[in-house]
């Protein structure tokens, strides 16, 4: 049997920390193993967003690493409990979000189970990876837009019919 090329991941940490002194949020995300080692960790400034808007591409950044690997079966911690509480169905979503929200349902449909769940420890290291995307510059606007082709952003739906 060949020796594993790559460490497959069974949960990640994803956050969205907004820098007060620039229009930005900063996203981390780590990736982990089942015995708790760090696969893969990223950050990254996403300039006029709000933070609510970046937790989703956070998610929708560990989603699509395990579309693209294959992993079936992981859990999500997130830092922002309205995300979880509207990924999980259990509150209304605001219309500015309404496309990323669509889009993540999609890929948590093709991932399989995902469990998304609310991290509220003050030293949680996914935070502490996302307000360090400070010292980065952040990225053109729009640069990390991810949008389903089906779906327009800030177009109402019954326009598109």
């Amino acid at each position: 049997m060949a020796s594993q090329a790559k460490k497959a991941f069974s949960y990640a940490l994803a956050s969205a920390v907004p820098f007060r002194e620039l229009d930005a949020v900063g996203i981390g995300v780590i990736f982990k193993a089942s015995d708790r080692s760090t696969v893969k960790a990223l950050n990254i400034a996403l300039e006029e967003t709000t933070p609510l808007a970046a937790a989703y591409e956070a998610v929708m950044m560990v989603l699509d690493e395990a579309l693209s690997t294959g992993t079936r079966g992981i859990a999500i911690y997130v830092d922002l409990p309205e995300v979880v509480a509207q990924l999980n169905g259990e509150a209304d979503v605001p219309r500015e979000v309404l496309g990323k929200h669509l889009q993540a349902r999609g890929m948590i449909n093709q991932v399989g189970r995902v469990r998304l769940m609310v991290a509220d420890s003050p030293n949680f290291s996914a935070r502490l990876l996302a307000e360090s995307a400070n010292s980065q510059h952040a990225p053109p606007a729009g640069s990390q837009q991810r949008q389903l082709s089906l779906i327009q952003q800030n177009v109402p739906a019954w326009e598109t019919l």
